[in-house]
């Protein structure tokens, strides 16, 4: 495969870029807004209204509303107002769950730019342009706001909660929620992002696993695929939020559990530190609580948690008192912290418990364990490998230099694990307009191929800059071979599993198509004969790899790699 596109790269200071959205907003990119709807009655068209009234041209939006078969008013509101308003569409969702609903937004959208909505929320004018002008401007994967909480209802108490879910003090860094202006910064998420849609080729849908969180896992695995996600203070975004007692009880334990069960159903560590406070909060007091029936130094570092706990928690309800200029406030505050704080915890320890009781949470945590193992191994053997074998890859090198113009090294962006590019390092075997000249799929008698390249590639020694690639962390020495941008783009859901393991040097599809080269040989459209002859086994045999991937395997697949080159036969385990 070839490809040579460069590596995205953003400014360290979000401002320092070109330029963003066109002087006409004739030009302005087309942007789909995607909202999750059920049962929404006395939100929906408060939301729908934020959206056209934003200031955003009518003939640049593409609104979908995923409505989940509400059995209240909604919708019949929503029929009326995309009569009136064409560019509203509705589209059934009948799995009634959030991340189903994204997902078939994002496969139904039809916009540049995808922004994630929820019903119950409004934007403030002018925050849709905002967030296109920077994604233009900053080339950020994701722009997004910030959160400003309000009541669903009067009284006392709703205010509290709102108070609550928006302090540092009962969110920890959820900057969404607690931040009030300044620059755009980087950020690990945003309240309801505007996603480049080819973020979505590259790293896949929502998990829809996830009845919750999935949109932080989402973001979560944006950064992993080295994308990053920009907060923008003043793109606010009004939440109304649960504003009774039992509710916001019941959604803080039901958002503790779920902080713990994305581990069962997520390739990568769904949450971020901060998730992880309340669990280690509650676990840390009842331990010390237990211990203190026994021992002198848990009962005084359990006085000292809880003094240190009850001064903050008097502080921050104190603050927030003042702020509001409602004295009343304060007892409540000092009561709803602690609620909050424990109601989550608690939620986190009944979801260790319902892991446990999972087989693919055990199989999981095996796979954490192999893969730092086989990380362990790649980093010894390819530091060996390259010691041993850089005779070989410096003779290599100069005859690329000597017998052909152009460099000895070759580096073709390709994707890596989690949807992360990465420059894949190859001896050159081809003339350097490649590229130019026709398409990936490389035949034995392309006439793009140097004299010296065929001798590279018959005995695989164009690969062996790769074992940097190991070295560094972009490769494994087994794995499901690197593919370029667009063939990945091209994966269904099931396919996008070859992204959760590193790409290696070699895997049981690299033993099976050995000779690639020579199956395409003779067909006058490569690419094409790729797709036929190779394309649907190569990805069948990477899934494979997947699922049963283990240490004993790969010392297998790296057995059975030698045996073609020495002219052996080898059968596929």
């Amino acid at each position: 495969m070839l490809g040579d596109t460069p590596l995205p790269s953003l400014a360290s200071d979000p401002m320092d870029r070109a330029k963003g959205l066109p002087q006409n907003p004739r030009d302005w990119p087309l942007v789909s807004v995607v909202i999750g709807c059920r049962n929404e009655e006395g939100f929906i068209r408060e939301c729908l209204d934020s959206i056209r009234d934003n200031g955003y041209p009518a003939d640049r939006l593409d609104v979908l509303v995923m409505e989940g078969n509400s059995t209240d008013r909604s919708p019949s509101i929503l029929k009326e107002y995309s009569e009136r308003h064409p560019f509203v569409r509705v589209i059934p969702n009948p799995a009634r769950i959030t991340p189903v609903a994204f997902n078939i937004g994002v496969r139904e959208s039809r916009g540049d730019y995808i922004m994630l909505m929820s019903a119950h929320a409004t934007y403030e004018k002018g925050a849709i342009q905002r967030c296109v002008d920077l994604a233009l401007s900053t080339g950020a994967e994701n722009v997004g706001g910030v959160w400003k909480i309000h009541t669903r209802r009067d009284g006392v108490v709703a205010q509290a909660i709102a108070c609550v879910l928006s302090h540092p003090f009962g969110v920890g860094g959820a900057s969404y929620r607690t931040e009030t202006g300044g620059r755009p910064r980087w950020a690990d998420t945003a309240a309801y992002g505007c996603y480049r849609k080819d973020v979505f080729r590259r790293i896949g849908l929502f998990n829809e696993k996830l009845v919750h969180s999935q949109d932080m896992e989402f973001n979560l695995r944006l950064k992993k695929a080295g994308g990053r996600t920009l907060l923008v203070p003043d793109v606010v975004i009004h939440y109304s939020t649960r504003s009774d007692f039992r509710s916001f009880m019941k959604h803080n334990f039901r958002n503790g559990v779920w902080v713990i069960l994305p581990f069962a159903l997520s390739p990568i560590v769904p949450v971020s530190f901060r998730h992880l406070v309340p669990l280690g909060f509650v676990a840390g007091v009842c331990f010390l609580g237990a211990a203190s029936f026994f021992s002198v130094s848990a009962r005084g570092l359990l006085a000292g948690i809880g003094v240190l706990y009850a001064v903050t928690d008097f502080a921050a309800a104190a603050a927030l008192s003042w702020r509001e200029k409602k004295t009343l406030l304060f007892p409540i505050l000092v009561c709803l912290f602690p609620s909050l704080h424990v109601t989550y915890g608690v939620g986190s320890v009944v979801g260790i418990f319902r892991l446990a009781f999972q087989p693919l949470a055990w199989r999981r945590l095996f796979a954490v364990w192999g893969d730092g193992v086989k990380r362990g191994l790649d980093v010894v053997l390819s530091f060996a490998a390259l010691i041993v074998l850089s005779p070989v890859m410096l003779v290599s090198a100069g005859l690329v230099r000597w017998t052909s113009k152009g460099p000895a090294l070759y580096r073709g962006v390709r994707v890596g694990r989690y949807g992360k590019l990465f420059k894949m390092l190859k001896f050159r075997t081809m003339v350097v307009d490649a590229e130019a000249r026709g398409g990936p799929s490389t035949a034995a008698d392309d006439p793009r191929i140097v004299p010296l390249g065929a001798f590279l590639r018959r005995w695989k020694l164009d690969e062996l800059p790769q074992l940097l690639n190991v070295l560094g962390g972009q490769m494994s020495i087994v794995g499901p071979r690197p593919q370029v941008v667009d063939d990945v783009e091209r994966y269904s859901n099931e396919e996008r599993a070859l992204l959760e393991v590193r790409p290696g040097l070699t895997d049981l599809a690299s033993i099976r198509f050995h000779n690639e080269g020579e199956i395409l040989k003779g067909h006058p459209d490569p690419d094409k004969a790729y797709d036929t002859l190779i394309r649907d086994e190569k990805i069948k045999l990477g899934l494979r790899y997947v699922r049963e991937r283990s240490l004993w395997l790969d010392v297998k697949i790296i057995l059975l790699t030698l045996r073609p080159l020495l002219g052996l036969s080898a059968r596929i385990p």
